[in-house]
């Protein structure tokens, strides 16, 4: 099943119903050789990623699957190769909502169910036998157990957003111990019935241990670390070009630039998804890139928090146990490749590699000073490193800065480059180095704190900004891209440090020479070079030439 169909409608949009999708002639992303190698099996498979990663809509195309056949499928991978003809009961139930009591969520579940009796024709309070030999406390469990026993045909069941009732924002402990509760019970009575089912998935974004409520099902597999599974949600370029090549291309002529570098630029600001520690691919947020399609003339825009910001209170807690260098924490976090199969509670300061599950940091490999590998978390793209950024200097920092100081810094830098305009860009810069300096001394005492802090601002600043690890006469010491007059446009900045007594007008005079000379083939008409003296006793920038 290696062959690629590529279909090109218009695109999905937020669509979570795969048979409207196809009815209707919009884009789907053939996933579908993923879904036969999991579909041919019974389960239990567990399968947490972040949210808005097309979960729902994965959950949907399975349930076309085994109620419709291949009907919804044709000119899919999937499509000659499915043989399971049987007639299921399929039933979806989708934990997401708002709940205010465990009464509530009960409401919710048994509605689902009588729904489910009641397509599937199944008397809910027949009595087939004493199987169930389970004390119960909940209506919501016991309607589920009678459901699957008493069904004329095998069950499939699927299960989505299963820890949405234990990651509402706020929740008192007390209450999320109650739902917990609840969910282990509902689970273990599905687990009594599991040899009623013919295939179960439960979805989520956490694994949550606070029931174990995993550790019921005896022999689930867990597709969330599986190398093989990487790609089963989110899109790769590959999916990008192939299935939305229309709306690839008219963003790349709105945006002026070709289609590689374009994707270049998508996978920075919303791709860099690595969901395995030896997955072969990076993954897209398919939210962020379909709002960006739908309107590139907007430019790259940060979504990231309309996909993460129900777990912002996770990055809080994260982000106030982190030492104070904080550019360097965020960037990598140590970790290991054991503590990603851990499982993670709603109840107190959850580890870093919680935020892996839910999208603001992903696994990466890099060797260390004996020449292994070793397992760190960083923020995948520019999207999640602002956001984490944003949070700590309002939230976290010692002294906060306002989401308005920081929408004026912002403003300002893109102002002065693409406006270009480089006293708006100094005088942003010198407003920034005033609130974000990490409330540390030390921030003005060497030449890489300071470049930390401009780097930061930069990305504060929306634009896609690059950091070298030390400044040399040949590379610059901060480079971001950013869109002028809808083409991409690129500035390049190299920074000094004036220490007490230093001439501070023969340090511009230096390194103006060094930037002229180092980029001195590079005439494109796109690119700026920035020369800026920083004086470490007024913590601000005293001197600045553009080259």
């Amino acid at each position: 099943m290696t062959e690629t169909t590529a279909i090109t409608g218009a695109l999905p949009g937020t669509g979570n119903d795969f048979e409207e999708l196809r009815r209707s002639g919009r884009t789907y992303v053939d996933k579908t050789d993923y879904i036969f190698e999991i579909a041919v099996f019974n389960g239990p498979f567990i399968l947490t990623r972040p949210a808005n990663f097309g979960k729902t809509l994965l959950l949907s195309a399975l349930a076309s699957l085994f109620a419709h056949g291949t009907e919804y499928f044709e000119g899919l991978k999937i499509a000659g190769h499915w043989r399971d003809s049987g007639e299921y009961n399929v039933i979806t139930i989708d934990f997401g909502g708002s709940y205010e009591s465990v009464k509530s969520l009960d409401t919710h579940v048994c509605a689902a169910i009588e729904e489910a009796a009641r397509l599937s024709d199944t008397d809910l309070y027949a009595r087939k036998g004493d199987s169930l030999h389970i004390p119960l406390t909940h209506r919501g469990p016991e309607l589920m157990g009678s459901l699957l026993e008493n069904s004329k045909r095998k069950t499939v069941l699927l299960i989505d957003n299963y820890d949405a009732p234990l990651s509402l924002p706020g929740l008192p402990e007390e209450q999320i111990k109650a739902f917990s509760l609840y969910l282990t019970e509902f689970f273990t009575i599905v687990n009594s019935s599991i040899g009623n089912l013919r295939f179960l998935l439960v979805t989520g974004v956490m694994p949550v241990p606070l029931s174990e409520m995993f550790a019921i099902f005896s022999n689930y597999i867990n597709l969330t670390l599986d190398s093989e599974n990487a790609a089963l949600l989110g899109f790769t370029p590959d999916d990008v070009s192939g299935f939305m090549g229309n709306e690839l291309s008219r963003a790349a002529q709105v945006l002026g630039c070709d289609q590689k570098q374009l994707l270049r630029s998508i996978n920075r600001y919303y791709g860099g998804y690595r969901m395995t520690i030896d997955s072969p691919v990076e993954v897209i947020n398919p939210r962020s890139l379909m709002r960006f399609l739908a309107n590139p003339a907007a430019g790259f825009r940060n979504y990231w928090p309309e996909s993460g910001g129900r777990y912002a209170s996770l990055a809080v807690n994260w982000l106030r146990s982190l030492p104070e260098d904080i550019l360097s924490n965020i960037m990598e976090v140590l970790s290991g490749p054991y503590s990603l199969k851990e499982n993670y509670g709603y109840i107190g300061t959850p580890p870093g590699s919680a935020l892996y599950h839910t999208g603001y940091l992903s696994v990466r490999t890099i060797k260390n000073e004996l020449g292994r590998r070793r397992v760190i978390l960083t923020p995948p793209n520019l999207n999640t490193t602002v956001t984490l950024l944003a949070i700590y200097f309002t939230l976290v920092s010692e002294t906060p800065v306002s989401e308005a100081d920081i929408g004026d810094i912002a403003s300002g830098v893109r102002e002065g480059l693409t406006g270009g305009y480089p006293e708006a860009l100094v005088a942003a810069l010198n407003r920034g180095l005033a609130l974000l300096a990490f409330d540390r001394q030390d921030s003005f005492e060497n030449s890489r704190n300071l470049r930390d802090i401009v780097f930061t601002i930069l990305l504060l600043s929306g634009l896609a900004a690059e950091r070298a690890d030390t400044g040399t006469a040949s590379a610059p010491d901060i480079a971001a891209e950013y869109l002028k007059n809808w083409k991409n446009c690129r500035t390049v900045i190299r920074l000094r440090l004036a220490g007490p007594g230093e001439d501070a007008e023969a340090l511009l005079s230096e390194t103006g020479t060094e930037l002229r000379n180092a980029f001195s083939e590079n005439g494109s008409e796109n690119t700026e070079k920035i020369a800026l003296v920083v004086s470490a006793q007024d913590r601000r920038i005293t001197r600045w030439q553009k080259i």
